[in-house]
């Protein structure tokens, strides 16, 4: 793929302190980024972000290390939590993102971003596509099906509540958090 197409560019990762400066590093892969909108998935430091910056029209850069955005996840002090996480998930063809499963404490924000799929809840199903959003509270059981003919991909943003479990409907199991 060249440095000029619309979509799907991945830049390998790396130390940041090993590598040049991002504006260079970007240069050498051939990447011109003037104009274009630019997510940067794993940013870290936010290195390249910064330097794709100077010329993109837009830039998202977010980092799923926890650790990377300042949070403790064990701690029971609510100014040392997140009072959210965001979450990225890819479901291949024809597979599910996880067993039907409800949250004791959590609620959850799905937002669609490619492909297509259906949420299992409890009446029923529901066919998802790009674009659409919707949310499940405490108590309330879900399961994401990817039954397009590409890949589902979306985002979560769930609150961090302590003490959250889960509970498994289909084998009446039970998730307890420590």
């Amino acid at each position: 793929m060249s440095g000029t197409a619309n979509v799907g560019r991945l830049l390998p990762g790396g130390l940041g302190y090993l590598r040049p400066p991002a504006e260079i590093e970007l240069a050498a892969y051939g990447v011109d980024l003037r104009g274009r909108r630019v997510a940067d998935i794993g940013a870290g430091e936010g290195r390249l972000a910064l330097g794709a910056a100077r010329g993109a029209k837009t830039v998202l850069a977010v980092d799923p290390d926890r650790t990377a955005l300042g949070r403790d996840r064990d701690s029971l002090e609510l100014s040392k939590r997140h009072p959210f996480d965001l979450e990225w998930n890819r479901v291949p063809v024809r597979k599910i993102n996880f067993p039907y499963h409800a949250h004791s404490a959590q609620w959850e924000l799905y937002l669609i971003i490619s492909g297509d799929g259906s949420v299992r809840h409890k009446d029923g199903t529901t066919e998802v596509a790009a674009g659409d959003a919707f949310i499940f509270g405490p108590d309330e059981p879900h399961q994401i099906i990817d039954s397009g003919e590409g890949d589902l991909t979306y985002y979560i943003i769930a609150d961090n509540p302590i003490g959250e479990s889960s509970y498994y409907p289909d084998s009446g199991k039970w998730k307890v958090n420590k």
